[in-house]
């Protein structure tokens, strides 16, 4: 039979246990959102929310799709309801992982309804070229460009990286009731999903802005579109909509 020294066992040691620590290793939480803009009133705007939370395990986690209504310009959550939600769970013992979906009854939401009484504006279709203005995130804030403009177009600002931090401390927020594993939440109840600290990445280098607004008739306000997400599954992120008054740069309002 053959032998196997002791000095070999003892290099076989540390192999073992950084096997094992690997194994039960986890991963980080993590909560996702992402909203799509289908309607606006003077003082608001609605969205589709779709938050992916994902616990400390590989195992499992949820899927949530919402209706919510967001002041303009300040960004904070008027009225939300759950369209539908799922537990999406898999045998932690199996070879290959086979994920299992459950869903979750959830109270009546009605959109459509509530677009019709408010007397909602719907979203104008965009063209796939360049609009009108241009829109650039840097590390002073947002500023547009007039792509039509006749003389040579500057750069006017739109708005500031605080008036920027500002919103996105109201839009790019989850009920902390919501994540159990995390005990941080305002006064509101709501957890961030972006740190906007003094030690956090700048805010240009974090995000991505589309450079075409969305916008909707019968208002001066344009929706700009920020992507705040690296896309791993184990950090949190945003991708979200922040309004700014064209008045406050156009020489008109159409």
């Amino acid at each position: 039979m053959r032998t196997v020294s002791r000095s070999r066992w003892l290099l076989a040691i540390p192999v073992f246990l950084s096997w094992t620590i690997a194994a039960a290793a986890t991963p980080s939480p993590s909560t996702v959102i992402s909203d799509q803009i289908i309607g606006t009133v003077p003082d608001g705007f609605f969205v589709i929310r779709t938050t992916i939370l994902r616990p400390p395990n590989y195992y499992q986690f949820r899927e949530r799709v919402e209706f919510v209504e967001l002041a303009i310009p300040s960004g904070k959550v008027r009225h939300r309801c759950t369209l539908r939600e799922t537990g999406n769970q898999s045998d932690a013992a199996a070879d290959k992982p086979v994920w299992t979906r459950t869903e979750v009854k959830t109270p009546a939401c009605k959109v459509f309804e509530t677009l019709s009484r408010k007397g909602a504006n719907y979203i104008e279709p965009r063209a796939t070229g360049p609009g009108t203005y241009s829109f650039h995130l840097d590390a002073k804030g947002v500023t547009v460009t007039d792509n039509w403009s006749q003389d040579t177009p500057q750069p006017v600002g739109v708005l500031s990286a605080q008036d920027i931090k500002r919103q996105i401390a109201a839009i790019a927020t989850v009920p902390a009731t919501s994540l159990e594993w995390r005990a941080d939440a305002n006064s509101d109840g709501l957890a961030s999903l972006l740190e906007l600290g003094e030690g956090a990445e700048p805010l240009h280098k974090a995000c991505e802005l589309e450079p075409v607004a969305t916008t909707s008739r019968g208002t001066t306000w344009l929706f700009l579109r920020f992507r705040c997400w690296s896309g791993s599954d184990d950090v949190d992120g945003a991708n979200f909509y922040i309004p700014a008054n064209s008045a406050t740069w156009a020489k008109d309002g159409n």
